[in-house]
C-alpha cells in the first residue's frame, strides 16, 4: 500500500519546524508601532501603506484544507513521470519561482531551479506565488479569475505536469491518509475529485502571504532591516518611476502592459 510521498512529509516538516508564521518578526506586529500607528522613522520614497487585510476566502478555510493543499504542492504524485510537482517550479528556495528564465515543466528530473533542462520547456517564467490571495486575476495573461482552476491548469497542461486526472484520483484513493486528509479537509463532500484537489491548493496557496518582508519590518519602523544599499535601491525604485507599477504594499498594480518583448 503506497503512503504520502516521503519528500512531501519532509518538506511540511520543515516547514513546520521553522514555526508559526504568524509569530511577530522579532517583536514586531504589523504595519506601524506598538500601538499601529504607521511609524515613520525609516525613510520611504513614498508614503506608507498598511497591507491589506485578508479576502474573506482566504479567512474561512478549514485548516486541514490548507494541511492537504501543503502535502499535495510538494508531492509529485501529481505528475505524469511521478518525479515533478508543483514546488518544482515554485519552491521557496527561488522566492516560490524557480529562477529560470523559462519554465521546464516534466521529463527534466528532480533538479528545480537553475540549470534545470529537458524537453517541454514552456513560453514564459513561472510566476512567483507570494499574495495571490490578492488577485483577481491569475497566470502571466490574466485569463484565469479562479485560483481553484488556476492550480488544475497546470497539473492537466501537455507540457508542465500532464497529468492523467483518473489515474491521479485513483492513485490517490489507494493511499488510506490521503482518503482521510481529503474527508477532513472536505466534510460536506469528503470525496477525493480534482475539484477538491484544486480546492485543497489554492487554500494553501493563498497563505503565502508576504506581509512580513525585511520591507515591510522596515517601512513599520525597523529601520535596521534593510542595509543603506538597500535603501538607495528602493529610492532608485522610485526615482525611476518603478512604484508606477509595482507600487506598495504588494509592489503589483494588477494591470496588462505590451512590453514588445515576446509573452
Amino acid at each position: 500500500m503506497r503512503r504520502l510521498s516521503c519528500l512531501a512529509v519532509a518538506l511540511v516538516a520543515l516547514v513546520a519546524a521553522c514555526g508559526d508564521p504568524a509569530e511577530p518578526l522579532n517583536g514586531w506586529s504589523g504595519l506601524g508601532g506598538s500601538d499601529g500607528a504607521p511609524n515613520t522613522a525609516a525613510p520611504l520614497p513614498w508614503p506608507v501603506t498598511e497591507f491589506p487585510p485578508l479576502p474573506k476566502i482566504a479567512q474561512d478555510v478549514p485548516e486541514a484544507r490548507i494541511r492537504l493543499g501543503n502535502l499535495l504542492f510538494y508531492d509529485p504524485i501529481l505528475s505524469v513521470d511521478r518525479v515533478t510537482a508543483c514546488a518544482t517550479c515554485h519552491s521557496e528556495f527561488w522566492g516560490m519561482s524557480d529562477a529560470l528564465p523559462v519554465a521546464v515543466g516534466h521529463g527534466a528530473g528532480p533538479l528545480a531551479g537553475p540549470g534545470r533542462e529537458g524537453p517541454n520547456t514552456l513560453r514564459r517564467n513561472s510566476p512567483a506565488l507570494f499574495n495571490l490571495a490578492f488577485r483577481e486575476s491569475l497566470f502571466w495573461d490574466g485569463r484565469s479569475e479562479s485560483l481553484e482552476a488556476q492550480a488544475i491548469t497546470p497539473l492537466l497542461a501537455e507540457d508542465e505536469l500532464n497529468l492523467d486526472p483518473e489515474i491521479a484520483i485513483a492513485e490517490l484513493m489507494a493511499i488510506p491518509e490521503y482518503v482521510e486528509l481529503f474527508a477532513a479537509a472536505f466534510p460536506e463532500n469528503p470525496e477525493v475529485t480534482v475539484q477538491n484537489l484544486g480546492s485543497a491548493l489554492a487554500a494553501f496557496q493563498r497563505t503565502m502571504v508576504s506581509s512580513r518582508s525585511l520591507y515591510d519590518a522596515y517601512a513599520g519602523g525597523q529601520a535596521a532591516t534593510l542595509s543603506e544599499e538597500l535603501v538607495e535601491g528602493m529610492f532608485l525604485f522610485a526615482e525611476m518611476g518603478c512604484d508606477d507599477c509595482h507600487s506598495p504594499p504588494l509592489f503589483e498594480s494588477e494591470t496588462f502592459a505590451n512590453r514588445n518583448v515576446p509573452a
